[in-house]
């Protein structure tokens, strides 16, 4: 059974330690928590002995890895907890203290990486953190801090202070932010020993969640060969950061990666950008010219917007796919393409393939290997890292204060269905930073009027009711409403699986169907496209 690291406390004085799988409930005393323990029932109660923790705790390992050690300064047992759950996956042993006073004994008494404190146990923040930072460094020192609390906290950067954490926080937020300070990756986030890069986290495609979790694992396998390869997702979920993620894992790393939009080319210049030109093919054309396949050789030629090529271009390309040859425009010599293909697009190209706007024959070529990428509605669970994530790189691009995000922000952020996916929320987050309300960030900062210039989402149903039609046909029709709207957004969570939405609306699967009909939903309506036939 995969062992959880040690947590250490320090209780009205006393010290009580144990190795920690899962923590059921602490009592107001804070002195004898119920735990899940090897040889244990679950729920069985477990007194903790009573006993001074050496100065230098264990060092723990797991496997050849030795755990960093990072010490956790807060009264409250559920926020030491929510740091614990957090630092587990990212293999640190947390020692937790109830007071700044304690924390600084053991800061000075033993090797720590680190310290996660709250704002509110400081006495003398400027003086405590000073020594803090001091007898940690270089590890870093993030404090966690109330929304009223969060602008004093942040004057402590100028102290060494590495992060600013509003918390309550999600422990997606927790983990992603403890990763950045700590450089650390979740355990199985690393690869096979060096054998070949991994597919790293800061290419953009963040998330803790399953979905994108999947990805990420496909993504790792899909960059082992040389062999063709499909993306697909709506727009603005980051269809490019994941062909970057392929080419900087694969073993064309070092060659260049090059982008040929499909959809910005014009039809008369297309055969000429990427295939290239001898000399005399075309009036002007006074030397010969290599296009973009010869610009990416060695390396990575990503097809954007595929599903947008008239079916004329698709024809020329299907030799470059299926035989990895081509002819310069004028040309009648056929060159060998030392380049690995990655189609992307919006598109089912299956589909386009059946109304016969996209060739088969050429969808059966690049749809040799293929990842869908989910729409952020569907792993919304992500967000608050994201926009973390986004703020942090516009802050520092601009040369602005770090910000941080109060509780309700993310709350209205998480009730947005975005349409838009990744690439809406960083439009949202950019403008609300550019016009500069300060290092935090409240949901009254936040455009309200996220939906004016989008189309209404599918899900967006307004419960309204018409007095006319009195008490029992106007409860009806608002219950409509809302099995309506539930379905849909049940649907949309599980990409259009039929059981797993009835899984989750915990109704069997005969109810869900008939509902379905009732409303006229069609689930293959709601896979990803190229799901849908893959």
């Amino acid at each position: 059974m995969k062992q959880h690291p040690d947590v250490y406390f320090v209780v009205n004085d006393e010290d009580f330690s144990h190795p920690l799988l899962e923590v059921r409930s602490v009592d107001q005393c804070g002195t004898m928590p119920d735990v899940l323990q090897p040889g244990l029932r679950a729920a069985t109660r477990v007194t903790w002995g009573a006993g001074r923790v050496p100065a230098e705790p264990p060092r723990h390992q797991m496997g050849s890895t030795v755990l960093k050690r990072l010490l956790v300064c807060a009264s409250e047992v559920d926020v030491q907890m929510a740091v614990v759950h957090a630092a587990q996956p990212l293999e640190l042993m947390v020692v937790a203290t109830a007071t700044s006073s304690e924390a600084r004994r053991r800061a000075d008494s033993a090797d720590f990486q680190g310290a996660v404190i709250t704002f509110s146990n400081l006495l003398d923040p400027d003086r405590e953190v000073r020594a803090l930072v001091g007898a940690l460094a270089p590890g870093p020192v993030v404090l966690l801090a109330a929304a009223d609390q969060v602008e004093r906290a942040l004057e402590l950067l100028k102290h060494g202070v590495r992060d600013v954490i509003a918390f309550p926080a999600s422990s997606a937020m927790l983990r992603h932010r403890l990763a950045r300070c700590f450089d650390a990756a979740p355990r199985g986030a690393a690869g096979d020993g060096g054998a070949r890069p991994t597919v790293a986290r800061d290419h953009g495609l963040l998330g803790d969640s399953a979905p994108m979790r999947a990805v990420r694992q496909r993504i790792e396998k899909l960059a082992s060969t040389d062999l063709p390869v499909a993306i697909y997702g709506e727009s603005g979920t980051g269809k490019e950061l994941a062909a970057t993620m392929i080419h900087a894992a694969s073993r064309r790393r070092n060659g260049p990666l090059v982008v040929a939009n499909c959809a910005a080319m014009p039809e008369t210049l297309f055969e000429n950008e990427l295939f290239g030109h001898e000399r005399g093919s075309y009036t002007g054309a006074m030397s010969t010219s290599g296009g973009l396949i010869e610009e990416a050789a060695g390396g990575t030629l990503v097809l954007d917007e595929i599903g947008e090529l008239p079916l004329m271009l698709q024809a020329k390309l299907l030799r470059l796919v299926q035989f990895s040859t081509y002819r310069r425009v004028g040309g009648s010599k056929h060159l060998q393409a030392h380049v690995r293909i990655i189609a992307v697009t919006n598109r089912d190209l299956r589909e386009a393939s059946e109304q016969q706007l996209f060739r088969r024959d050429l969808y059966y070529r690049i749809n040799v290997l293929h990842v869908s990428l989910p729409p952020l509605r569907q792993h919304i669970e992500d967000l608050p890292a994201l926009a973390q994530d986004i703020a942090d790189r516009f802050c520092r691009a601009h040369g602005l204060a770090p910000v941080t995000f109060a509780a309700d922000a993310l709350e209205l952020l998480m009730l947005h269905r975005w349409p838009g996916n990744v690439r809406e929320l960083e439009s949202i987050i950019q403008s609300t930073l550019a016009l500069d309300y300060g290092q935090v960030i409240g949901a009254r900062h936040i455009e309200l009027g996220l939906d004016r210039d989008l189309p209404p989402s599918r899900t967006h149903v307004g419960l309204e009711w018409d007095l006319s039609l009195g008490f029992a046909d106007g409860k009806q029709k608002l219950l409509e409403q809302f099995e309506r709207a539930y379905l849909v957004q049940a649907l949309e969570r599980s990409a259009g699986n039929v059981a797993a939405a009835a899984r989750d609306a915990r109704i069997d699967r005969k109810t869900m169907w008939r509902l379905l009909r009732k409303y006229g939903l069609d689930a293959d309506e709601f896979r990803a496209p190229g799901e849908l036939h893959h």
